[in-house]
This record gives C-alpha cells, sequence and structure tokens, in this order.
C-alpha cells in the first residue's frame, strides 16, 4: 500500500492554489530578468560593465540560474500536480542561494563594506535581487507543499556550488589578482581578522537556511501523507 501511495499519483492534475504559485513563478522569473538586463545596461551606458568580471559575481550567476528554475516551476506547475525531484531539489538550491545573498548584501551594505549604490540612477534592481525576490521564494517554500521528498543528500549538493565557486574564486584572483570582493583578497588591507569572520558567517549561513530549507520539506511531506493516506488506501484498493 505504502508503494503504491508513493509511486501513483491520485490526481496529476494541476490545483487552483498549484496554478497561482505557477504564475507567481513566471512572473519572478520576468521580474529577474528584468533586473539583470537592466543592471547590464545600466554598466553598459556608464562603461562599466566588463563580462568577465560581472559574471564572476554568485549573486548574477544565480540569478540567471534562478530565472531557468523559476520558468522550469511556472511550466511545469500549470501541468502537473507536484514538482519532480530534480525540479523539487533546484528549487530549493535557488530558494537558498537567494536568501543568503539577499541577507549578506543587506549586511555588507549596512557595515559600509560593499558600496551599496549600483552603477548608475537605478536602484530597484537591486532591491528586487536582494530583497523581494528572496522574500517570495521564502514565503513560497513555507506556504507550497505540493514538491517532491528531498532526500538529505541534497543538502550537500546544495552547498556545492557556492563552496566550488569560492575555490574558483580563489584561484583565479591569486592568478589575476582581481577578486569580487577585496575583503577576498588575502593581501588587501580589508582582508583583516573581520573579513574572515564575515565569510565564516556567511558560510553558516550557507548551512543554516539550506537545513532549514530541508526542514520545511520534510515537514510538508508528513503532513501531505498524512491528509493523503486515506485516499491511497481507497486507490490502491479499487475503492
Amino acid at each position: 500500500m505504502r508503494d503504491t501511495y508513493r509511486e501513483t499519483a491520485l490526481d496529476n492534475t494541476a490545483s487552483i492554489p498549484r496554478i497561482l504559485f505557477s504564475v507567481l513563478s513566471l512572473l519572478a522569473a520576468i521580474g529577474v530578468t528584468a533586473a539583470l538586463t537592466l543592471q547590464m545596461s545600466d554598466q553598459w551606458v556608464y562603461d562599466e560593465f566588463v563580462a568577465h568580471e560581472y559574471f564572476a559575481y554568485f549573486s548574477f550567476q544565480q540569478g540567471f540560474g534562478l530565472v531557468v528554475v523559476l520558468v522550469a516551476s511556472g511550466i511545469y506547475g500549470l501541468q502537473s500536480a507536484r514538482d519532480t525531484l530534480a525540479l523539487s531539489a533546484a528549487r530549493a538550491a535557488f530558494v537558498m542561494y537567494s536568501i543568503v545573498v539577499g541577507s549578506t548584501y543587506f549586511v555588507l551594505t549596512e557595515t559600509g563594506i560593499t558600496d551599496p549604490r549600483p552603477v548608475g540612477p537605478m536602484l530597484w534592481p537591486m532591491i528586487v535581487m536582494n530583497f523581494v525576490i528572496p522574500v517570495y521564494l521564502g514565503l513560497e517554500w513555507l506556504l507550497n507543499s505540493q514538491r517532491a521528498a528531498l532526500p538529505w543528500w541534497t543538502f550537500f549538493t546544495s552547498l556545492s556550488y557556492p563552496s566550488v565557486w569560492f575555490v574558483i574564486t580563489l584561484i583565479r584572483g591569486d592568478v589575476t589578482g582581481w577578486y569580487p570582493f577585496e575583503l577576498l583578497n588575502p593581501s588587501s588591507e580589508e582582508a583583516s581578522g573581520s573579513s574572515f569572520l564575515y565569510m565564516g558567517a556567511t558560510a553558516a549561513l550557507f548551512f543554516l537556511v539550506s537545513l532549514s530549507v530541508m526542514v520545511v520539506n520534510r515537514i510538508h511531506v508528513v503532513l501531505r501523507r498524512r491528509s493523503e493516506a486515506p485516499y491511497a488506501c481507497q486507490w490502491s484498493l479499487g475503492w
């Protein structure tokens, strides 16, 4: 009975709440695309756009990846009752990335380590990317339970990308002398004990947010199975 319940969908039709969540995903994808495009065009106008530096920032890399995940979530959500394991894992990872990026940006700008103003006069793309989208993703993850149960190994795979980015950034910086943030440059004046504290805090934040995302998914799965168990019994018995 349990195998039948886990493997057989009772109804693969998208519900009204799921359709609403899917539409919001597509709208969020449009918002992220617009914000990233305006950031690039703004820098281009002020002759500050350097492609290999722009795309080296973790925040912009995860932004472009987030667009893909949001579009996939929106399209698939309109056609099915529940996300697949792959889509759920991807969404979980980018929820974590976006929340950490937004939180880190806020802390760095408030402490004066990073200039909060973007190149040019347009501030709203930064607000969208570092506040609106992280809040939306966090709330959507809490409220939308129609996702596959994530195995615990996805906790570690979601952390692998920022870990690899960090290592590559240090290696490239050592070779070229350029770092996305000066606090990552071990030879700069900003690379003091406090900068290492910030990096340690960021790593801890990645860990805690990723763990929280996994816990929320587990709670959703338990509650969903309890609510659907009677219907699964009827389905398996042919009632």
